[in-house]
């Protein structure tokens, strides 16, 4: 579990789709389809996370870290 793993700046003009932006210090960030390759640039996909900045499980709530 993590928070604040992506930054992007937005800016006025911008479309309105949000990108994911990019990784802040020490982490990685990919996105994968279904069998855990990299997915399309563009089409849907899951967020993983890697780094020295995550959580070992989720604060006080142990089941759910069992669950992952």
């Amino acid at each position: 579990a993590a928070i604040d793993v992506t930054h992007w700046t937005c800016q006025p003009d911008e479309s309105i789709s949000v990108p994911i932006g990019q990784p802040i210090d020490n982490l990685k960030t990919h996105i994968l389809e279904g069998s855990l390759q990299p997915a399309v640039r563009g089409s849907a996909g899951e967020l993983y996370l890697g780094g020295v900045g995550l959580a070992r499980g989720y604060h006080q709530r142990p089941a759910l870290t069992a669950e992952r």
